[in-house]
Order: C-alpha cells, then sequence, then structure tokens
C-alpha cells in the first residue's frame, strides 16, 4: 500500500501537517459541518455507535465464525481449497480484530485522561513473532486452542508458518521489543517508533562452511498484524537551502525549503499488555514518495526515470542496516535516521497540540522522548527545528523544553563507537540543522569557556570535532540536548562516566547534577522468554507458586527457592529440560540434518559474531577438548561427559574476520562430528540465520551458555538473562550484566574465568614488555591448524585460518590491533579451567538441578518490568493508566474460574467436572447481581426489572434483590398516577433519571420486574406524547416573537436608509462583506493545519459553528448564511422619504428605539473609517518595504550568477589542463614502459634511414650538459642512451640513478615529520572511526575500534566518514613505496631546461618533458614512475611519512 503525495518541495510549512490534515482544506467546503444540524446522520452515527457497542466474542465458536468470515471475504479462499498459510493469515485477522478494539479504545482514554506520555525512539524493533505472544498477553490461549482444534489444526501448527519480522538485528532490537510489552503490561501511556523495513539486513545462508548473505523479504506474504495508515502520513523534507524571511507575524526567520519530500506513511502495530485491558502501538514509518509517478517521462519511454522519485523514496525503508562501507551507504544511514525521527516528532507534537487551550509550558509535563542508542540523536536538532521554525517557540524556551523532553541510552563503553557525521554530509543534506547545532555549540562552548577557560576540556566537549574531516558528534549532541543519560548495566555506566564521557561527567558534577547520568540494567520479558518459549517451566512456576501472577511480578518466584531441595521438583524441572531437548533434537535434524544425544550436555552460544564476543576462543577450547578425547583410550573416553556445543550468530557482510570465524567453527564441525573415536562424545555446529523464532528452541534446551567477551567490552547482554530464566548456568567473564545476576543467583551459578577490567591496561603493559606467556594446550592448537588439520584441503581457508593464529601469537602486540586485542591467549587456560569445573559439577545431577533452580527463580531483577518501572519513575515520569473495565469484571472472573479449575482439581483431588458445574453456578449467580448492580447505578430500567426475574428465576435471595424490586414498584405506581392525570411535570420528574428502553419486557412475564417495566414502558409513552404536544406550542410561541422583532429591525434599518445614500451604503456594505471574506474570518478562524481530518474540534476546541455570530447573519431561503447586503436593508417602499409616524405606532414596546439602533451604527461606521484610513497607510509602508526588499534580492541574485558564472568557467578550463597534463604524462610513462621492456625498438629506429635526423637531434640533446635542475627525465635519457637500461640489471641500475639524482637535489621546502604505526592503541581517527551506528548486537554495543588488517569493513562498528574517502599519497596508500633515507619533498613548478635544437624528435620530446613536469606533484612522483614500471617483480619496501 502506498499514499499519494500532497506536498511541494517549495513550501515551507507544510511541517507537522498530516495529509488529512485540515490544514489542506482551508478553502474547501465540508459537507457536513456537526451531527446537530444533521438530524439524519447523527441518528444514523448513533445505530452505528450501537452496532460497536460490544466487543467481539472470544468463545470457540465464534472464533471459528470469524476465521471462517476472514478466510473467505479477506482472503479470497474457498472453504475446499486453502493452505496452512493462508489459515495462519486468517487467524491473524481474527486476532488483529480484537487487538484493534483494545488499541482503539486504550488512545481514547489516554486522550480522555490527558495523561504524560512516553515515546521510545530506535532504530529497530526484533519483536518476534507476533500470535503467540499476543495470544498469550490476551489470555485466549484456550479458547483459541479449542477452536482450531475443533477444526482439525494445532494452533501450533500455526505459530511456525509466521515469519519472524526482521525489524532489528541483535540485542538493541529485542531489547526494545520487550521493553514494548513491558509498557503495555504496566499500563503505562508509551508508544514504539522505527522504520518498517522491508528487507531485514540480510538472511544467513551458510554454502561450503562460509557465510552468504541472502535478501530478507519478510513481508512478502504481509502482516497480518499490521494497520496501513494513509491517513497518517507527514512529509519529511530533505537536501534543500535555508533563507530568510518573514513569518506570519511579520518577524524575521529562517526558512528550510527546496530539496527533496519523502513521505511517512504509519504503519501500526498493537502491543496487548499482560494480564491489563491496555494496548499501546508500535507506530512504524514507510517512505512514500511524494511524487508516485512522472507520466511525461513514461510517455517519453524513459521507464527508468518515470519511477526513479518512488526508487529514492523506497531506498530509506528498505533495508534493515544498510552496509556503510561508502560515502554512499553512510548517507543513507543518516537520511533513514532523520526520516524516522522527523515524522515521529511531528506526530507526537501533534498529538500534544490537539489538547484545548494548550501551553508549551505544559509540553515537559505530558511528553518524553527515548533516544534508544545514537541512531536517533539527531532529534535534538529537530526537536529544537520543529518548536523555533513551526511553532514560533523563541529559541531560551525551545531548548528548556527540549532539553527537559528528550533522554538518552547509550548502549557502549568506547567513545570510537558512537556515530560521527561529516559536517560536509550533513550542510549538504540538513542545512538547517547545521545552523541550529552550531548555534547551540556557540552557547555551549562560550558557557563553558567562562567557566573552565579555554582548556582541553573545551574541545572534549564541543559538538563539532576537528581534523582532516570536520565531524558532528552525535554522542556530545545528546548528552547535552537531553535530561537523563543512562547506562545499560552497572558497570557500564561507571565505564561511562569515567572512560566514555569523563569531561561531561565532570561537568555535570561541577554544576551541581550528577545524577543526570543514572544506571538503568537491561532486562527482559518473562511472558515471551518462559510462558511462550518454554511452556513446560511456566506450568511447573504455575503450580508451585498457584497462580499466574510471577508473570507480572517476578519477585514472587523467591518463592521456589523453598523447594529447590524436593526430589518430586528435581524430577519435573529435569523432566522439562528433557522435553526442550527433544524439540531441539528435532529443529537440528530439520535444520542441519544433525543428530544429537539428548542426554549430553548441551553448550550454546548464540549471539552476533564479533572478535570481542570471542567465538574464535569457543571454538579453540572445542579443539583442545577434541584432542584430549584423541589422545585417551576408549575406556578413558567412557567417563568422560558428552557435550554438544551450538553456535549462532550473524557477521556483518563486510566483517571479514568474523566471517573468518565462522568458516573454522564449521570446518572444525564437520571434522569432529565425523570421527568415530569422538563422535558420540562432542559434537560441534553452527545454527544458520540466528532469529528470535531459533532463540525460542535454543535457549529453554540449553545447560550452559558462554558469556565470555573481553571484560569491560559488554555493555550488557540480554541473552544470559535469557538462558538463567530457562535454567541454565553461565561460563562467563566478569563484564555487563554477568556480574549483577551473579550477584543475584549466587557465586556457585555461575562459572567465572579471565581478567578482570581494569587489569586489561596492565597486561597490555607486560607484553609490550614481552610478557605474555602463551599456554602450551593453547600451542597444540594452533599447531593442528598451521597443519591443516581443520582446512579440508582448502588452501585458501587454509591461510586464512594460519592468519588469525599468526595475529594473536605476536606476543608483544596483545591489547591492541597488532595482536591478541582481545586477550584470547591471556584468557584460555582459566577458560579451559571453567569448562573442567562444570564438567564435574554436571556429574552430580541433583547439585546441578539445584543449581538451576536457585538461578532461575533468582531472575526477578532482570524483568524488563523492574527496568521500565525505574525509567517511567526516573527519567520519564509518566505514571501507569491502566483502562477500567467494570463491565467486564463478571467476564474476568469467569475466565479466572476457568483457569483455576485444573488446579483445584488437582489440590482437592475431586472429578474436574463438580468444581466446573459449581464454578459455572457461581459464575453465573455473580454475573447476575453484578448486572443489577450496574443496571440500577446507570438507572436502566429494562436491565432492572430483568435482572430481578433472573434472580427470582434462581431463586437467589440477596438485599439488593429486594430494594431493586421496592424501587421498581414505588417508581410503577407514581408514573401510573401521573399518566392517568396526564401530569407532564410529575411524569419528567419520575422518569427523567432513568433510562427507559423502547424495548418489550423481558420474556418472564409472570414475575414482578416484567409488569412494573410493561407499566412504566406505558407512562413513558404518554411522557412523549404530552411533550410533542409542549414543544409544538412553544415552535407556535417563538414565531409570533420572531415576527415581532423582525418587524423592529425593519423599522431599523428603515431609519439607516435616511441617513446614508444608496450609493455610498452599498460601497460602504460591499467593502464591509470583503472585509468579512478576506480579514476577519481567516483570522478567526487561526491556522487550521493542526487539526486532524478525524477532529470535529475547531480553533482551540470550539465549534466551527461558533465562528458566525448570530447578530451577523441571515438565513436566508436556501438556508445559508450570508453578509447583509444593501438589498437585504433597502426600505419595502422606495418612494417613502420620510419616516412614517404609523410606523412608530406599530413598533413592539418591547423593542429598542430607532435611535438607539442610529447612534450604535453611526458610532460603528466611524470607528470603520478611522480604521480603515490606518489599514491604508501600513499597506502602503508594507508596500514600499517589499518593492526595496525585492530590489536588494534582484541584485544579490544577478551578483551571484555573475559570479557563478565565473567559477565555473575557471573551473572548466582547469578540468581542461588538468586532463591534458595527465594524458601527456601516461603517454610518456608508456613510452618508458615499452622501451625498458623491448630496447632492441630502439635500435631499429636508429637504423631506420628515414629517421637519421631525429636521432640525430637526439643524440645533440643526450650530449648536452644536464640541467641544473638535474632532471629526472634527462637522467633516463641518459640511461637509456648509454644502453645500461637493456641489461639484466638495468631496473636495479635505474634505482641507482634516481638515488643519485635524490642526494645531489637538495629539498626545496622543509622536512615533515615521519610517523609509523607502532602504538598499541588504537589507530586514530585518520584510519578509522568505529561510531557508524552500531547496527543489532547486543545492545547495539561493542562498536569499538577495528584495525584494518583485523577486517575489512564492519559497519557496525563504522564512522561514517571513516570509508569512502580517498587517502592522500603519503596516507595508507596500497602501492609500493621506495625506500629511502630523505624525507620525500614537494617540487613547486620547477621549470625545464630549454632545448638547443629545435627539430622535430627534439621538440617532441621536449613537449613531453614539459607536460609531465608543468603539473604540481606530490613528493611521491619518482615512486609512482617506478610502480608503474615494477610490474612485481621486484621487492620494494615501505616507510609511511606525513
Amino acid at each position: 500500500m502506498t499514499t499519494a503525495g500532497v506536498w511541494d518541495a517549495n513550501q515551507h510549512g507544510i511541517d507537522m501537517k498530516r495529509k488529512s490534515s485540515f490544514s489542506l482544506l482551508d478553502h474547501i467546503k465540508r459537507p457536513m459541518d456537526g451531527a446537530d444540524e444533521n438530524p439524519d446522520q447523527k441518528e444514523k452515527m448513533e445505530k452505528l455507535w450501537k452496532l460497536m457497542d460490544e466487543y467481539e466474542p472470544n468463545d470457540p465458536e465464534s472464533i471459528q465464525k470469524s476465521f471462517a468470515r476472514h478466510l473467505e471475504y479477506s482472503l479470497a479462499c474457498t472453504r475446499f481449497n486453502f493452505t496452512m498459510q493462508d489459515a495462519y493469515r486468517a487467524a491473524g485477522l481474527v486476532l488483529r480484530d480484537r487487538l484493534l478494539e483494545s488499541l482503539n479504545d486504550t488512545n481514547a482514554y489516554y486522550r480522555k485522561m490527558d495523561v504524560k506520555r512516553g515515546y521510545y525512539l530506535s532504530a529497530e524493533y526484533l519483536i518476534g513473532r507476533h500470535m503467540q505472544n499476543a495470544i498469550a498477553n490476551l489470555d485466549l490461549e484456550q479458547p483459541f486452542k479449542e477452536a482450531f482444534h475443533a477444526l482439525g489444526m494445532q494452533l501450533e501448527d500455526l505459530f511456525h508458518e509466521e515469519v519472524d519480522p526482521a525489524l532489528g538485528n541483535g540485542g538493541l532490537g529485542r531489547l526494545a521489543a520487550c521493553f514494548l510489552d513491558s509498557m503495555a503490561t504496566l499500563s503505562l501511556p508509551c508508544w514504539g517508533y522505527g522504520i518498517r523495513y522491508s528487507y531485514g539486513m540480510f538472511k544467513q545462508d551458510i554454502q561450503n562452511g562460509r557465510q552468504v548473505e541472502m535478501p530478507d523479504f519478510w513481508i512478502g506474504d504481509g502482516c497480518p498484524f499490521e494497520i496501513p495508515r494513509p491517513d497518517i502520513t507527514y512529509p519529511v523534507r530533505l537536501y534543500g537551502e535555508v533563507q530568510e524571511g518573514l513569518n506570519s507575524k511579520g518577524e524575521w526567520c529562517l526558512n528550510w525549503v527546496g530539496g527533496d519530500i519523502v513521505q511517512a506513511m504509519a504503519y501500526d502495530n498493537p502491543i496487548p499488555g499482560f494480564d491489563t485491558y491496555n494496548t499501546n502501538n508500535l507506530r512504524l514509518w514507510r517512505a512514500c514518495p511524494s511524487k508516485e509517478f512522472d507520466l511525461d517521462q513514461y510517455s517519453a519511454a524513459n521507464f527508468t526515470d518515470a519511477v526513479e522519485a518512488r526508487r529514492k523514496a523506497e531506498d530509506l525503508s528498505a533495508v534493515l542496516y544498510p552496509n556503510d562501507a561508502s560515502y554512499e551507504g553512510r548517507e543513507l544511514r543518516l537520511r533513514q535516521q532523520y526520516f524516522f525521527v522527523s515524522a515521529s516528532l511531528q506526530d507526537l507534537l501533534r498529538e500534544f497540540i490537539k489538547r484545548p487551550n494548550y501551553k508549551w509550558s505544559e509540553l515537559p509535563e505530558k511528553v518524553a522522548v527515548q533516544m534508544n542508542d545514537t541512531h536517533p540523536t539527531i532529534a535534538v536538532a529537530e526537536f529544537m527545528r520543529l518548536l523555533v521554525d513551526v511553532m514560533h517557540v523563541p529559541w531560551d524556551e525551545a531548548w528548556d523544553l527540549t532539553t527537559k523532553c528528550l533522554n538518552y541510552t547509550n548502549h557502549t563503553v568506547m567513545p570510537e563507537a558512537l556515530e560521527k557525521w561529516p559536517v560536509e554530509m550533513m550542510t549538504r543534506m540538513l542545512p538547517r540543522h547545521v545552523q541550529i547545532i552550531g548555534e547551540l555549540n556557540l552557547r555551549w562552548i562560550n558557557g563553558l569557556v567562562a567557566k573552565y577557560g579555554d582548556g582541553p576540556i573545551i574541545a572534549a566537549l564541543s559538538i563539532f570535532e576537528e581534523g582532516d574531516v570536520k565531524k558532528i558528534r552525535m554522542g556530545n549532541l545528546a548528552i547535552m540536548g537531553s535530561n537523563k543519560v543512562n547506562g545499560v548495566a552497572a558497570l557500564h555506566t561507571e565505564i561511562i562516566k569515567k572512560e566514555t564521557f569523563p569531561d561531561f561527567y565532570k561537568y555535570c558534577c561541577d554544576t551541581g547534577v550528577p545524577d543526570k547520568i543514572v544506571n538503568m540494567t537491561n532486562g527482559v520479558t518473562p511472558r515471551r522468554w518462559v510462558h511462550c518459549a518454554n511452556p513446560a517451566l511456566s506450568a511447573i512456576f504455575t503450580k508451585y507458586l498457584g497462580s499466574h501472577e510471577w508473570l507480572t511480578d517476578m519477585t514472587k518466584l523467591k518463592g521456589m527457592l523453598k523447594f529447590k531441595e524436593d526430589p518430586k521438583l528435581h524430577s519435573e524441572w529435569m523432566e522439562m529440560k528433557k522435553t526442550a531437548k527433544k524439540k531441539l533434537a528435532g529443529f537440528l535434524k530439520e535444520t542441519l540434518d544433525l543428530e544429537i544425544d539428548q542426554d549430553a550436555l548441551i553448550d550454546i552460544q548464540i549471539k552476533r559474531i564479533h572478535e570481542y564476543k570471542r567465538q574464535f576462543m569457543n571454538c579453540l577450547y572445542v579443539i583442545h577438548r577434541y584432542q584430549q578425547l584423541k589422545k585417551m583410550s576408549p575406556s578413558e573416553r567412557e567417563k568422560v561427559q558428552k557435550r554438544v556445543v551450538l553456535i549462532g550468530g550473524k557477521a556483518a557482510s563486510a566483517y571479514v574476520n568474523a566471517k573468518l570465524i565462522i568458516k573454522l567453527i564449521n570446518n572444525v564441525g564437520k571434522v569432529i562430528n565425523n570421527d568415530p573415536d569422538t563422535g558420540k562424545l562432542l559434537k560441534l555446529a553452527f545454527v544458520p540465520n540466528y532469529r528470535v523464532s531459533a532463540a525460542e528452541v535454543l535457549i529453554p534446551a540449553s545447560d550452559i551458555s558462554e558469556h565470555i567477551s573481553t571484560a569491560g567490552t559488554e555493555a550488557s547482554g540480554t541473552s544470559n538473562m535469557k538462558f538463567v530464566m530457562n535454567g541454565g548456568l553461565i561460563v562467563g567473564t566478569m563484564d555487563g550484566a554477568n556480574i549483577e545476576i551473579r550477584e543475584e543467583c549466587g557465586e556457585d551459578t555461575m562459572f567465572i574465568f579471565g581478567c578482570l577490567e581494569h587489569e586489561v591496561a596492565g597486561i597490555a603493559a607486560k607484553a609490550k614488555e614481552g610478557h605474555y606467556p602463551i599456554d602450551s594446550r593453547l600451542q597444540a592448537v594452533f599447531q593442528a591448524i598451521r597443519n591443516g588439520d581443520f582446512s579440508k584441503g582448502e588452501p585458501e581457508a587454509h591461510a586464512e585460518f594460519c592468519s588469525l593464529v599468526d595475529k594473536l601469537c605476536n606476543t608483544h602486540g596483545a591489547g591492541t590491533w597488532d595482536g591478541d586485542r582481545y586477550l584470547v591467549v591471556h584468557d584460555f587456560p582459566s577458560f579451559v579451567d571453567a569448562q573442567a569445573k562444570v564438567d564435574a559439577t554436571y556429574a552430580d545431577k541433583a547439585k546441578w538441578c539445584k543449581l538451576s533452580i536457585q538461578a532461575a527463580s533468582s531472575m526477578a531483577k532482570f524483568s524488563t518490568d523492574r527496568t521500565i518501572s525505574e525509567y517511567a519513575d526516573v527519567i520519564w515520569g509518566v505514571k501507569p493508566a491502566p483502562r477500567p473495565m467494570e463491565m467486564c469484571e463478571p467476564v474476568l472472573a469467569s475466565h479466572m474460574v476457568k483457569s483455576q479449575t485444573s488446579l483445584w482439581a488437582q489440590q482437592a483431588e475431586l472429578p474436574e467436572s463438580d468444581i466446573t458445574e459449581a464454578a459455572d453456578l457461581q459464575s453465573r449467580v455473580e454475573d447476575t447481581v453484578h448486572n443489577l448492580r450496574d443496571a440500577m447505578e446507570t438507572r436502566d430500567l429494562f436491565e432492572v426489572a430483568k435482572g430481578i426475574d433472573e434472580m427470582q428465576a434462581m431463586e437467589v435471595e440477596d438485599d439488593l434483590l429486594e430494594s431493586s424490586e421496592a424501587v421498581l414498584a414505588n417508581l410503577a405506581n407514581r408514573v401510573d398516577r401521573a399518566a392517568a392525570a396526564k401530569d407532564l411535570v410529575d411524569l419528567e420528574d419520575a422518569l427523567g433519571a432513568w433510562f427507559v428502553r423502547d424495548t418489550d419486557a423481558p420474556d418472564a412475564t409472570g414475575t414482578a420486574g416484567s409488569a412494573h417495566f410493561q407499566s412504566i414502558l406505558q407512562a413513558e409513552k404518554v411522557r412523549i406524547s404530552l411533550a410533542k404536544q409542549v414543544e409544538e406550542a412553544e415552535k407556535r410561541y417563538k414565531a409570533q416573537r420572531w415576527d415581532a422583532l423582525k418587524s423592529a429591525m425593519d423599522r431599523a434599518l428603515n431609519i439607516l436608509n435616511l441617513h446614508h445614500s444608496r450609493p455610498a451604503y452599498k460601497e460602504l456594505m460591499g467593502r464591509g462583506r470583503a472585509k468579512w471574506n478576506n480579514g476577519w474570518q481567516q483570522e478567526q478562524q487561526g491556522d487550521w493545519g493542526w487539526q486532524s481530518s478525524s477532529s470535529a474540534r475547531g480553533y482551540k476546541g470550539t465549534g466551527r459553528r461558533d465562528y458566525y455570530p448570530a447578530q451577523w447573519r441571515e438565513e436566508a431561503d436556501d438556508g445559508a448564511y450570508h453578509f447583509p447586503s444593501y438589498e437585504d436593508v433597502k426600505p419595502k417602499n422606495k418612494t417613502t422619504t420620510a419616516l412614517r409616524e404609523e410606523d412608530h405606532m406599530e413598533v413592539d414596546a418591547g423593542a429598542p428605539m430607532a435611535g438607539d439602533y442610529m447612534k450604535g451604527i453611526q458610532r460603528i461606521l466611524n470607528n470603520y473609517r478611522k480604521a480603515e484610513a490606518k489599514a491604508r497607510k501600513v499597506e502602503s509602508a508594507k508596500d514600499d518595504t517589499d518593492a526595496r526588499w525585492e530590489a536588494f534580492r534582484e541584485s544579490l541574485k544577478e551578483s551571484f550568477m555573475r559570479e557563478r558564472k565565473r567559477y565555473h568557467e575557471k573551473i572548466s578550463k582547469l578540468k581542461t589542463d588538468l586532463e591534458e597534463h595527465q594524458q601527456a604524462k601516461e603517454e610518456a610513462i608508456q613510452e618508458l614502459k615499452t622501451v625498458l621492456k623491448k630496447p632492441s625498438k630502439l635500435k631499429k629506429a636508429r637504423a631506420d634511414p628515414g629517421e637519421t635526423d631525429a636521432m640525430e637531434d637526439l643524440a645533440q640533446l643526450l650530449a648536452s650538459p644536464a640541467p641544473k635542475t638535474g632532471n629526472i627525465v634527462d637522467l633516463l635519457a641518459e640511461a637509456i642512451e648509454a644502453g645500461e637500461i637493456a641489461a639484466a640489471d638495468g631496473r636495479s641500475k635505474l634505482l641507482e640513478v634516481i638515488e643519485t639524482h635524490r642526494r645531489k637535489t637538495a629539498p626545496t621546502t622543509p622536512p615533515r615529520r615521519a610517523r609509523t604505526y607502532t602504538e598499541t592503541t588504537p589507530p586514530s581517527n585518520k584510519h578509522l572511526e568505529s561510531g557508524g551506528g552500531a547496527p543489532g548486537g547486543d545492545e547495539g554495543d561493542g562498536r569499538e575500534e577495528l584495525h584494518p588488517e583485523s577486517l575489512s569493513r564492519d559497519p557496525y562498528m563504522q564512522s561514517p566518514s571513516s570509508t569512502g574517502v580517498r587517502p592522500s599519497p603519503t596516507r595508507g596508500t596500497s602501492r609500493p613505496r621506495l625506500k629511502s633515507s630523505r624525507t620525500p619533498v614537494k617540487f613547486q613548478s620547477r621549470k625545464p631546461s630549454q632545448p638547443t635544437t629545435t627539430r622535430a624528435c627534439t621538440r617532441k620530446l621536449e613537449e613531453k618533458r614539459q607536460a609531465a613536469l608543468l603539473e604540481e606533484v606530490q613528493d611521491s612522483d619518482e615512486e609512482d614512475m617506478i610502480g608503474h614500471l615494477n610490474p612485481g617483480g621486484m621487492e620494494v619496501t615501505e616507510t609511511i611519512v606525513e
């Protein structure tokens, strides 16, 4: 689905206006002003409201009917021919119907209560499959299961038909999805905003052991849960220019105009909460073109150009995390981020200003925005732009609002991983935002200088980073513009304060706000990761704790600790693990054709493939374990614990080393799994295309999981929490959330190894001094890899594996990019020891089971319910707003009874049917009592009578029944008497507070309730009849009164006609009409652009009809209102020139006298004349100012065009000259290469009699003394003449000649510093910036610096400006360089010596010489030439200089 565009790029007032907004309908008459003026329409609406008054029923039969309806009418399937995919989509639509009801009612409730809202901005949401989670949260598992079982389908089979939405990649997106679930469960009025990607990052396939990226078109078959919203579409401008102008108030302002307009169309995804009636929303934006199709281009047969605008627009929302190895890829990343941020901020601000009588000072009390990592941090500048440029809020007030509304979550531990965008790129794409950031930075720096003086802290805190490429540091901008900044684990938050942003933290402490940086430890939702992923474990918790309350309050899981020694629980716990392993075995057989022993220890590591996560070390350990098994005898092997090691995750498409690790894992797995000696004891497999649905199979089956990142590199991690919640134990380092999990669950539940975060620097320092030993066990593993034991006969793979090992063996470079960057060698021995401890502990099954129960029951801290509660309390200030549903309490009670029936039956040891029957009877009684109580409160007589009848039929004795009967009987007696007396006042007094439905009495007509209701109904009909008679009498009275008033008005108008001539008065009234149409009316209407198309309100919440005051309008025959013209007020008798005496006599005594009318009208006319005179003067002054301004603009434009023309002419000439020089240089080099390779050609040329004169010229030129400059061309010519080049060592001789030339030539400029990269710290941003926005990963973390030798390009760790820029000749060039003892210099315009002859050959050679020397060359000219002449046979060393 797409949406037609209405935006004009040349307009600057289009922001924050939906396509269906009132602002786009200013001059279009609406077909219906309101329900009050269209009673017929009102009746229709009331009928529709009644039809939509009840929720969709959720009993199995109703679900089946809804399924059948959608199958045929929504999907066009027949009842005889449909697939399981069709069945899944129809079932999804059934579920969506119920989600939509809840979503609409929740939003209406939030608006009614005027609550403060939270908005979560994230570039990705790894939400997983919708259906199972939504059914569980809505508590519809049992009716859905029964409904589809009766239709011959299993609900679980439908779950498997759903494709994982590819809207995220790693922990960052999964965390955001868990947050949304907890927001809804806690009834917090919070929404999520993101991008609706058509394609995921990629679908991972493994071919010959290597990762192959395939398109992940997840939306191909549609998603039944999303709701397209073409009515919610906003314009997003890119590129263009900033112009000065005046706003509607005549004040100076800056307008961003031109460029490209992209439409952001909303797609809503309902997010239901658990055990609540609230359903929140995830709104995703799809990019659509503002111009869908260019018919002119299509007609001209330019078919590609006809849809070019559509293609460019859809690029924005096409792919999750496009590869940013190129400049264009980084630019697309920035466009994506701004696209969804701008649309989201427009939407949430528009929601705020829809409130009646809103005030901007109230914005922080109603809006809180959370930026998830640095991807949405452009929101700081965009928020300012919308407030200042669009809403015309003063700058200081706008900045105050921005810093109070925005908040920032950091997900990385290193400054190099933060996004930095080139100023040049942002200026071209977002010119107005660069101006805003510049102004913010200026004011910020001025304040810092006043506080600290001009020192290093100023550069550290500046938003702009100086360097070869000037950049904008988005992390600094985010902290400046945020109310709160938070880390995602206790250790991570301390690293932010001490290492990532130490200067900002110092500033916060110095200014008295040290709590600006706070900790919010991450979590996961137990609904998906326990209740849905592991239903057997959920059933155990519910059975032993007595209810499902632990799903919303995980502190109740502490109650399981008292059972951790219970053998019965141990048996059930191990059976739960066995069930999960059986499911995993089927998954591996289907996916990898791998058979596993279900009694083996399952060891899993699933996360994004990266060197800092150390999947490489895990693979090395598996090789070591394999070597140990090979050394054992068969009897010894029988005592070894069986183990299945599973590794999964995606490597970034440009991350070379990560992809090599995947290849190594697959090759090692092939060797081990096919070895008959070890195949039953050890297996290794790589699980392809890791995703949420795969994790839901892998995680419940794990016994142990690996979380082994180098200490201080993982921000938090959330997969460790999921494993432990499902009873798995951890092998891990003291990094990220491992530290806090260990504190909560106990030290014995985690197998810790490796160095600590504060020890890393010391280890690297010792390694630099030569103290970095390699364990003998690891050396044996390295040797096996070098021997090719796992290369499978592939030379390329063998070389790649050896390169990984060789780098680790560079012991002096440990801790740096030149060696073991992540200390694999250092931590390997303790890693092996930890794995041995795992085997020993697992051998004692009772102890292992006890530790598993203890760990899973201690994870309350790591529920996202706790995390989001802290966000809401500490950062957002958002309060829960649970939607009340009193009318549904009986239904809820019924569901609770049904859900508890099985549990009660087990505990009481009674037949379940008896308990069900008793529960049903109790439920019906409670329903009836509740309905009767509601009917009494709402004064619904029909329901009261019905309730009395039902209670009497069930023989229920209750005080409510007696009181209800008494009230009904008294009312019936009273209305009977009033109806008999036709006393309308008494009838209305008696029935006014009661709702009497015009319907038949209840079926049980013999009961008291029915009889009383029938009497009251008859009285109501009498009241209606009497009321109609009174209404008709009132109409007649009002008509008579109106005639009298109209007569008085006619007299007053006749008097007015005596004082004003007809032509003058007609002109005056014409002006009044124009004034009404063009001035007053528009002024009163205000800007209708902020109103929703679905809103019935007008300006500031008033009705549209209020714009036409009653005293200024008169109703014509057609019912339309218009300004009174002269024809309306002229006297009926045109010949009368004086007021007749009898006219005075006919005026009603209650009407005002004519003189009073005349004085008032005269006063109005005088004031109007004065105002009109002043208006003419103002308009004249304005016209004069506009004329002078236009003249200035024209002169400025002409001047600019002249300078622009000169500039282009000069550039064109320089380009032409450059091309000619380059061509001459290439020809000269080619001739030299030909001569050097085939010297015989030169001899033949000399022997040619036709060239005798030319050769004589050449000989004469060569015989002349060398130029004083020692020109290299002269020396080459000398070497050619001497025949030295033709010798076998000719090239070496040529190098000697050039070296001699260098020694004789003195440098013409001072030497520059030589620079070599031998430092042990990461290279500077000139070689690598790692901030290009970490796509995915656990919380987007780990985006640290990457050395160019270890990877080609990692888009996770990439700076937006670190690639795609051509290196200078002296930095990082790939061509071989000549070793030189001097510092190369730059030759500046050296002139060659003039030839002594003008003959043909001499002239030709001299022209080529001049063409080569006139070009301004760098210090590497000689090396360039040798590079061309050296095809690869000569060894050349390199010295990098600057």
